[in-house]
């Protein structure tokens, strides 16, 4: 019941968001307004902040299941699952970009830094799945003796590099995403090997000439 109450609150939370394009005031606010009782909001939820962050977790465990109901994927190298996940999850994205475009870009340039913050449970979540990942190989030495921690921490500066690129993104489909996650998932996992330079000078030109920028 709990993750079924949290679900209906996050749901009610963005759809706040996305109508009056304004954060909710306070947490007895939201509630009125959409017929929860205050303990019952604080059962799943300590502030309205706590409802944002929770958002983006939403978004990963959904991913997560949908990529589990596929039984061909427990089968995956590291790579393949690496790059199926990063599919899916901008595809979730996608599905929510009003809303994910909203909580990211509202504010100041300061402000559009905070707004990351948002992210922080979600970080957890996704650098865990990362290590579970490489731990996960039983065939591939290399990724064995990799530092981990290095390597998935490696990996969320890649997601957000990835997230900024998908906001500026206006291709049909935001084709340039796909294209983006492909090389860039090349790129990272070629520093296991002894020639990575190539993919990562590819993955430069690529982003050069999209005119992306940090």
């Amino acid at each position: 019941m709990k993750s079924e109450l949290k679900s209906k609150i996050a749901e009610a939370y963005t759809k706040e968001v996305l109508s009056s394009e304004l954060f909710p005031k306070s947490v007895y606010a939201f509630c009125l307004k959409h017929n929860f009782q205050e303990n019952e909001f604080y059962e799943g939820f300590a502030s309205l902040d706590a409802v944002k962050n929770y958002i983006w977790v939403a978004f990963h465990k959904n991913c997560k299941k949908v990529l589990n109901k596929n039984k061909s994927f427990s089968n995956y190298d590291p790579k393949e699952k690496f790059l199926a996940y990063l599919f899916s999850y901008f595809e979730v994205l996608t599905l929510n970009r009003s809303y994910v475009l909203y909580v990211l870009s509202t504010g100041h340039s300061l402000k559009r830094l905070q707004n990351l913050k948002q992210l922080k449970d979600f970080r957890t979540h996704y650098l865990n799945f990362v290590k579970d990942i490489l731990l996960s190989t039983e065939n591939d030495s290399k990724l064995k003796e990799f530092n981990d921690k290095l390597f998935s921490e490696g990996t969320w500066i890649q997601f957000l590099v990835l997230l900024k690129f998908w906001i500026e993104d206006e291709s049909p489909k935001f084709e340039k995403t796909d294209i983006a996650i492909e090389k860039s998932v090349q790129a990272v996992f070629d520093l296991l090997q002894s020639n990575p330079l190539e993919n990562w000078i590819d993955l430069g030109k690529f982003m050069v000439k999209e005119g992306f920028k940090l």
